[in-house]
């Protein structure tokens, strides 16, 4: 296998060559990867281009809900690789398969990073306590026109453009309801001071105070530059939401084999790879996307987080905002919001 050819597709992260080099080098195989913004788009890649991949990073429900049951990913040796070093229990049953809603056994991927995805604010501007108080109604507010910038990730911006509308994303939407989504849409995209997949230029322009602050963002956006000295932005919580009270929405990652893996056995030992405690560590504390992870609960990987890893990733408050999010889930309604989401970006473009 010294020649063959290794490929992830992923959130941003797994393709950094601080992971990818050591394994490159443990298993004789030339490893790449490549990142997304939209859990969406990649499962629709995955499903257009059989064995273009070895390894997909998707969040849970994707995997779970839309590739494992059409026979784009394989089941794991749940003896081989154990995925149970978990501090939060709910995060144990997305790994498995299901089938008409019960679990029929089958590990179908590890975790590794997960957290609220919620709103990020410098808070020499805004107060934390007006950001977890008003939550994603602040693009709305007029007063707030300029002042803030949307993280560009489709799936997410779907989710809080629904919370901040009033509506519940996880339950069929009615035409009346629809239409509120566009609106509200339309309102965040005309309204913000900008809109871009790079958290990092969003990260300059809070700390500058060109903005306030910006949405569908979390931990994993502002992580790097509050380990870099920026501890006045922090990622908040919204208090309270229209799903079950909750305020916003916690997703979890799941590394998964795809079927039809040019290299199924050196995708297996990347998994191990990745659950290595000073690997786990490593990914946790990635320069772009610094991040809590599952593997936390494991005395052998916590013991490795300094304390400036720690407040970088803003572990202190993690449990309490946890218990204010619902778990990430697919829209029954998602391609439609998703066609919407794009007609509320382009009619919000300035001509040119």
């Amino acid at each position: 296998m010294a020649d063959a050819e290794f490929r992830i597709l992923c959130w941003e992260g797994y393709e950094d060559e601080t992971v990818l080099a050591p394994f490159s080098a443990r298993s004789g195989v030339r490893a790449s990867g490549e990142h997304f913004l939209s859990d969406a788009q990649a499962v629709r890649r995955i499903v257009a281009s059989p064995g273009a991949f070895d390894i997909i990073n998707l969040n849970s429900p994707y995997t779970q809900q839309q590739l494992y049951p059409a026979g784009h990913i394989l089941s794991l040796d749940a003896e081989a690789i154990d995925p149970a070093h978990t501090l939060f229990p709910e995060l144990l049953a997305p790994l498995y398969a299901r089938a008409d809603g019960a679990d029929d056994g089958n590990l179908i991927g590890v975790g590794q990073r997960f957290g609220p995805f919620n709103l990020v604010v410098n808070t020499s501007r805004l107060s934390p306590k007006t950001a977890a108080d008003q939550g994603f109604h602040l693009a709305s507010d007029a007063s707030n026109t300029g002042r803030y910038g949307i993280l560009e990730f489709p799936d997410f911006n779907i989710l809080h453009i629904c919370f901040g509308a009033g509506l519940n994303p996880f339950k069929p939407l009615s035409p009346a309801e629809l239409d509120t989504f566009s609106g509200t849409a339309r309102l965040w995209f005309e309204n913000a001071a900008m809109v871009t997949g790079d958290h990092t230029a969003l990260n300059t322009a809070l700390a500058c105070g060109d903005i306030d602050f910006y949405l569908s963002s979390g931990r994993f956006s502002v992580a790097a530059a509050r380990a870099a000295g920026c501890s006045q932005i922090e990622a908040v919580t919204p208090e309270r939401g229209p799903v079950d009270g909750k305020g916003a929405v916690m997703f979890m990652e799941m590394t998964s084999v795809v079927a039809g893996a040019r290299a199924p056995r050196q995708a297996v030992e990347f998994l191990k790879h990745i659950l290595e405690p000073s690997r786990a560590h490593s990914i946790a504390t990635l320069q772009s996307v610094r991040n809590p992870v599952v593997q936390m609960a494991d005395p052998a990987v916590f013991d490795l987080f300094d304390r400036a890893d720690l407040d970088a990733i803003q572990w202190d408050t993690l449990e309490e905002e946890l218990s204010r999010c619902v778990e990430f889930d697919v829209p029954p309604d998602a391609e439609e919001l998703g066609r919407r989401l794009d007609a509320a970006r382009q009619d919000a473009q300035p001509p040119a």
